[in-house]
């Protein structure tokens, strides 16, 4: 890691990130709701309320709107032991962007992670396989050790995949970074598309009975598709909701004829979650030659490769989005799976060597954790 970090002495040097919260409970409900808690973030501790959690203890953080979700370790007793479960807690944030708090948090996490993998390489007598890189959009330390270089990267912090420099922009192999950090994977169809926010939407109106229910979502526009037909149907007898489902149909089919490389994205998505690859495939065909560097387009198309059974082609496709981003971690847990699956064992320790695993088990919860932050 170079030095002179300027993420890490810009918040050295900045005042504390002040805001307000609430604690949420486990039923999503905001408590104390006359009256906020002050919390505060100095680059090193969080603290909320009188509860200070360093940086380094946080195992993962997500934010959306204005909640932000948090994992630690499990906490230990008086006597230093712990039932082996993790803590998770959310709180909603005021006063300032939860997107930009986490962002921070992070970026400090980052630096803390990094310093203490280059010092355990150093000890090790490994300081020349430290590598690392920024992201261009959180501004987080991704690590790269011991990996080869590839022309991309993917940040486990925004959970972004970016092209390394700025080489490739300007060019037809890549997307631009305003594309680049509109996409990730979906939580909804765990595919590599462009998720966004949807409003799942309800009201029905029978003589003297009125029930409605309201609830964001994210998900790419694909899975938002059949979602967004039932509550055309499901509003007819309530001609509010009709509006605000057109509104989420029109929205999940616009990506059909939206302009850009990855037109038809969406589509081919569809198809391969539903196994049918071969069709699936003359879509991404055409993806590609508009993208030839990409590793999620490839992934999606192991993802396929894995619906339908076909596990050494799907290896294959793994090993190829690996080629364009060697710490796609999406691609190489499904590449883990793969080999798993057909007994491959010395390319499963390597695998994990690779990415300094020790065993399988390890392997899956350093992945999840990673994916999870």
């Amino acid at each position: 890691m170079a030095d002179g970090n300027p993420f890490e002495s810009a918040v050295s040097s900045a005042e504390p990130k002040k805001f307000k919260f609430r604690w949420v409970d486990a039923n999503g409900n905001e408590t104390g709701f006359f009256r906020s808690k002050r919390g505060q973030f100095d680059g090193e501790t969080l603290k909320l309320d009188d509860v200070e959690f360093p940086v380094d203890a946080i195992l993962s953080i997500a934010a959306r709107d204005k909640f932000i979700a948090m994992v630690l370790p499990p906490w230990a007793d008086e006597d230093g032991e712990d039932d082996g479960e993790s803590q998770q807690f959310t709180v909603a944030i005021y006063g300032t962007s939860a997107k930009t708090l986490k962002q921070m948090i992070d970026g400090a996490r980052s630096d803390v992670f990094a310093e203490q993998e280059r010092k355990e390489l150093q000890e090790k007598g490994l300081a020349a396989q430290y590598r690392d890189t920024k992201c261009p959009f959180c501004s987080a330390t991704v690590s790269l050790s011991r990996l080869p270089e590839t022309p991309q990267c993917y940040c486990q912090y925004c959970e972004t995949l970016f092209t390394v420099g700025e080489a490739a922009f300007g060019e037809s192999e890549g997307l631009s970074r305003k594309q680049e950090q509109k996409h990730r994977i979906c939580e909804e169809c765990n595919m590599y598309s462009q998720p966004r926010k949807f409003t799942i939407f309800y009201f029905i109106f029978l003589l003297y009975f009125i029930s409605w229910s309201h609830r964001p979502t994210w998900r790419c526009p694909g899975c938002m598709r059949w979602d967004a037909w039932k509550m055309l149907f499901g509003n007819v007898f309530g001609l509010i909701g009709i509006p605000v489902a057109m509104v989420q149909l029109f929205r999940s089919y616009a990506s059909k004829t939206t302009p850009g490389p990855l037109r038809g994205l969406d589509d081919a998505n569809i198809l391969a979650n539903k196994g049918k690859v071969d069709k699936a495939l003359s879509r991404y065909d055409r993806l590609m030659d508009n993208v030839p560097l990409n590793a999620g387009i490839k992934y999606n198309i192991g993802s396929g490769l894995l619906t339908k059974g076909d596990i050494p082609s799907a290896e294959t496709m793994f090993q190829m989005s690996l080629d364009d981003c060697a710490n796609y971690f999406p691609s190489v847990r499904g590449l883990m799976y793969c080999y798993a699956t057909q007994g491959k064992e010395p390319e499963m320790k390597q695998l994990q060597s690779l990415h300094g695993w020790e065993d399988a088990e390890q392997a899956d919860d350093e992945f999840d954790e990673m994916v999870d932050a």
